[in-house]
């Protein structure tokens, strides 16, 4: 007879890993350019550009349970504009997204 116990000693969970970078890029550059925010005197800033996106995006399955690990540092240029004076380009780094 088969003993079920060895085999799950001989055969443990699967583990498959996917890197998920560039689909995060196309991503970013999808979702995030053109996005605005504002404010009631005039203030507003609006993501222009994705200058960079560095770092490892990763999914994960091990036994069922899908894991994601998002090690992103992204670059922006976005244009701001503060009580209704001229835009100016600025770029901002978010190192560590997680």
């Amino acid at each position: 007879m088969f003993d079920y116990q060895l085999t799950r000693i001989n055969h443990p969970g699967h583990w498959v890993n996917k890197d998920a970078s560039a689909w995060a890029k196309s991503y970013f550059e999808e979702h995030l350019i053109g996005l605005e925010a504002s404010e009631s005197d005039g203030t507003t800033v609006k993501i222009e550009k994705v200058l960079s996106v560095e770092g490892d995006v990763d999914v994960s399955q091990r036994k069922g349970k899908v894991l994601t690990l998002f090690d992103v540092k992204i670059q922006l240029e976005y244009i701001g504009k503060l009580y209704q004076e001229c835009c100016k380009a600025i770029v901002i780094l978010m190192a560590n997204f997680y």
